[in-house]
């Protein structure tokens, strides 16, 4: 069984993105961040797309030296 990226319902997204914010220290930035990484998919039909966004920020944010807000480093 399939789902077709651009058929995931707003509600859906609210509700992964809020999931993404609860595992993060600074829920927040998690919520934003999980909105984009959810659109990222969402408009590329890629899962791939947001994974590769979300090592790519964090590993720009590791770079920074901003371990303080990243919860599991």
């Amino acid at each position: 069984m399939t789902l077709d990226p651009a058929k995931i319902g707003f509600k859906a997204l609210l509700v992964a993105s809020a999931l993404f914010a609860v595992e993060h220290l600074q829920w927040l930035a998690g919520l934003v961040a999980g909105l984009a990484y959810g659109w990222l998919y969402i408009r590329t039909r890629n899962l791939w797309a947001p994974i590769i966004a979300h090592s790519v920020t964090n590993g720009a944010l590791g770079a920074c030296g901003d371990h303080g807000s990243l919860g599991f480093w």
